[in-house]
C-alpha cells in the first residue's frame, strides 16, 4: 500500500509474468466513488471496502440487508471484518439466509 500522497500501481500479468498493462489508481476515495480504470483489452473497477470493527455479520437483519438487499458477496461481507467468506456462509446458514451460487448476485 501506499500513503495518501501517492497513488498506486497494479500491473496486470500473463501466466508468464509478462506485463500486460499497468493500472494507476489513487488511493484515495471518496465516500460510495469507485476507480474505472482502462487499458487495452481490459478494465478494472475498484470501489472502497470499509474495514467494520465489531461482528455485525452475526446479526441477521443485518446480514439479509447486506447479502439479500444490497447484493453483496460473501467475499466482500468478509472482507469488511477481515473475515473468510466460509465465516459469513456460516453465519448465513445459521440464520437460514438462502445463499445464492457462486458467482451469482
Amino acid at each position: 500500500m501506499s500513503d495518501n500522497n501517492h497513488s498506486v500501481q497494479l500491473a496486470l500479468t500473463d501466466a508468464e509474468g509478462t506485463v500486460d498493462c499497468i493500472f494507476k489508481i489513487d488511493p484515495v476515495f471518496e465516500s460510495g466513488s469507485s476507480v474505472v480504470s482502462d487499458c487495452g483489452d481490459y478494465q478494472m473497477v475498484l470501489r472502497p471496502v470499509p474495514f467494520v470493527s465489531g461482528k455485525k455479520y452475526r446479526d441477521k437483519e443485518w446480514l439479509v440487508e447486506q447479502y439479500i438487499t444490497e447484493q453483496m458477496t460473501m467475499q466482500e461481507i468478509g472482507d469488511m471484518f477481515g473475515v473468510s467468506p466460509m465465516t459469513i456462509y456460516t453465519w448465513l446458514n445459521k440464520h437460514g439466509i438462502p445463499t445464492r451460487a457462486r458467482g451469482r448476485r
